[in-house]
């Protein structure tokens, strides 16, 4: 044989290999299922839902190797509502986030007069009743670091829908707004304040909104002391990636990151809402988990307070929540709740602080209130 048809030979055998490897393992999964009966360890024969067949578990595989391999590579390309940015970064891509970051068109006047009246009236509601009102947007990751972004990635105007906003309600209204990008972009100079590979915002992120919240709510409730850099311990973590490492089918992926410790022992704890007015108010929220959930210190020398939320909370709770005897935690679904701010349970829970917590992709999914809410404005 020819030295020279040796290579070409080894990589012709290697090609097909390549070939039979997804079939091979189809066998290979086949033959131990038949070896082991199809039943668990105990004899019982699980869900037909819960055990993917021969064919799933290597399309699972590849679309793992093939994720994987994107994510590490290819930069600016869209999968499955996410964006590969640079250096492993991802962000979110689905609805209209690129509309919103490259400010694709703007806000009409009778839009935003639209939003401002929604939060006025929830605003009058809570002084109606004697409760603060505080609205928090937390800004979309690209905002805060743009720079990791893929290069075709360019805002067609100045201003985003959220400057529009914030720009007409400190003109316009006296709704308490906090605009998290200030305070984010601050912070991002001392440590990473969004994950890289998820959507929301990490511990130190959740960090520095908490004492931009707590700088507000000192002028209502003067004896209240956020809680220091130097009060916690910053502590290395590897993660699975988080959300977009699920949507992309990349759930084993190792990414490092870091969390925040408290040196002190925490005080809130958390647990599901069981008062039974809420079965009978609410009986469409009860039925899905965590999304009615309260978290209390018990201490009655602080305030009350109601939240309603977005995933955006989770990483805010911990710091905020220690500050409060009481928190009603309404996890918002746009899709199935009539209202995203619930007179209900406002005027049963009679908190001392009422707040919205959105993030900047559904500002523009906030909903009308309900009549009780409209009514209080126009009393005022």
């Amino acid at each position: 044989m020819n030295r020279k048809t040796i290579p070409e030979l080894i990589l012709i055998i290697a090609f097909i290999a390549l070939l039979c490897l997804p079939g091979a393992g189809i066998i290979a999964f086949t033959l131990r299922d038949a070896a082991a009966g199809g039943t668990d360890r105990y004899g019982a024969r699980p869900p037909a839902e819960v055990t993917p067949s021969p064919h799933e578990r290597v399309q699972d595989i590849l679309h793992y190797a093939h994720n994987l391999i994107m994510i590490r590579t290819i930069k600016g390309i869209k999968r499955t509502n996410v964006l590969l940015g640079k250096e492993r970064w991802s962000y979110w891509a689905g609805g209209n986030s690129f509309d919103q970051f490259m400010s694709m068109d703007m806000l009409d006047r009778k839009e935003l007069m639209r939003i401002a009246r929604i939060l006025e009236e929830r605003q009058s509601f809570c002084r109606l009743h004697g409760m603060r009102y505080i609205i928090i947007i937390v800004p979309n990751k690209d905002v805060v670091y743009p720079e990791f972004l893929p290069v075709w990635m360019k805002k067609v105007k100045r201003q985003s829908h959220l400057d529009q906003i914030v720009e007409y309600l400190s003109e316009h209204s006296t709704v308490e707004v906090i605009d998290m990008r200030g305070p984010l972009r601050e912070a991002r100079a001392l440590h990473r304040v969004f994950l890289r590979v998820d959507s929301h915002w990490n511990d130190f992120g959740g960090y520095a909104g908490y004492r931009e919240i707590m700088r507000l709510l000192a002028e209502s409730f003067p004896r209240l002391r956020p809680a220091e850099l130097s009060d916690y311990s910053l502590v290395p973590k590897v993660t699975d990636g988080g959300d977009f490492a699920a949507m992309l089918g990349l759930k084993g992926l190792r990414v490092e990151e870091f969390t925040m410790l408290p040196r002190r022992p925490r005080r809130a704890r958390e647990a599901a809402v069981t008062d039974p007015f809420y079965s009978a108010a609410l009986p469409y929220k009860v039925k899905y988990p965590g999304a009615l959930w309260m978290v209390e210190t018990g201490d009655r020398s602080l305030p009350r307070g109601v939240m309603f939320r977005d995933s955006m909370s989770m990483a805010l709770l911990p710091h905020l929540a220690e500050h409060f005897s009481y928190m009603f935690l309404f996890w918002v679904e746009y899709t199935i709740d009539p209202y995203d701010f619930n007179a209900e349970v406002i005027t049963h829970e009679r908190p001392d602080v009422v707040i919205t917590e959105i993030s900047e992709r559904k500002l523009l999914e906030i909903k009308e209130n309900p009549e009780e809410v409209r009514l209080a404005h126009r009393r005022r």
